[in-house]
C-alpha cells in the first residue's frame, strides 16, 4: 500500500501552495501544465528517428534471433533497444503526462518553484536577467535558467537540453543540467501578467 504524503494530498486537491513560504514572499501566479500538450519542437527530429531506431531494432533481433551462427541469448540485446524504441515512440508521452498531472508552478516575488508529490524546487528570480518565454498557440513556456548537471563543464554536452519536456528528460539531467522552466502552461495571460509585475516592480526598485 502507497503511504500518500500530507502535501501530494494538498498538491491534488489544490489546497495550499505545497510549499513554504518565506517572510515577506508574495504569490504572484501559480498553475500547472497541460497534460495534453505531448509534442515539443524536439519531436520533429525524435518521432522519426524513434520510429527508425524501433523498426532497426525489431528488425536485428529477430534476424539475431532466428540466426544459428549469431552467440546464444544475442538476442537479449536487442530486446533491450527495442524496450528503448516504444519507449521513445509511446511511453515517454504517457510518462510526460503523469509527470504533468502531479507538478505545480508558483512564481512569487522572489522565486520560482515546481513542486510534486515527490518534492519542491525553487530557483531565485533574477531581476537583472529577465525570463525567456516561448509562446507555443495557446500555451506559454517560460525558461528562469539552468541547473548544472554532471556534464555542464564539458564541451558539446549542453546540446542535451534538447531532451528537456520531452519525457526522455533524464539525458539533460545527467548531462548538462535541466533547464528550470515553467513548461505548456495554459494560463498565458495570468503569467504573462505576472511576469510583467515583477518587471514592473524592478523598474520601480530600480534593479
Amino acid at each position: 500500500m502507497r503511504i500518500v504524503s500530507a502535501r501530494a494530498i494538498l498538491l491534488l486537491m489544490g489546497v495550499g501552495p505545497g510549499f513554504a513560504i518565506l517572510p515577506g514572499e508574495e504569490v504572484k501566479w501559480s498553475g500547472s501544465p497541460d497534460p495534453n500538450v505531448r509534442f515539443t519542437r524536439a519531436d520533429t527530429f525524435f518521432v522519426p528517428f524513434s520510429l527508425v531506431w524501433t523498426g532497426f531494432a525489431v528488425l536485428w533481433t529477430l534476424t539475431a534471433a532466428r540466426s544459428p551462427a549469431a552467440p546464444p541469448l544475442i538476442w537479449l540485446i536487442g530486446v533491450a533497444f527495442v524496450a528503448a524504441g516504444v519507449y521513445a515512440v509511446v511511453g515517454r508521452f504517457y510518462v510526460k503526462a503523469h509527470v504533468k498531472r502531479r507538478t505545480r508552478y508558483y512564481l512569487t516575488n522572489w522565486r520560482a518553484i515546481i513542486v510534486t508529490d515527490q518534492r519542491e524546487d525553487a530557483l531565485d528570480v533574477d531581476r537583472k536577467a529577465p525570463p525567456t518565454t516561448t509562446l507555443h498557440r495557446s500555451h506559454l513556456d517560460v525558461v528562469f535558467g539552468n541547473r548544472s548537471g554532471p556534464l555542464s563543464r564539458l564541451p558539446g554536452y549542453s546540446m542535451l537540453r534538447i531532451y528537456a519536456n520531452t519525457g526522455m528528460d533524464f539525458f539533460a539531467r545527467v548531462g548538462p543540467g535541466l533547464p528550470f522552466a515553467f513548461y505548456d502552461v495554459p494560463d498565458v495571460e495570468g503569467l504573462q501578467a505576472a511576469l510583467h509585475e515583477l518587471r514592473t516592480e524592478r523598474d520601480q526598485a530600480g534593479v
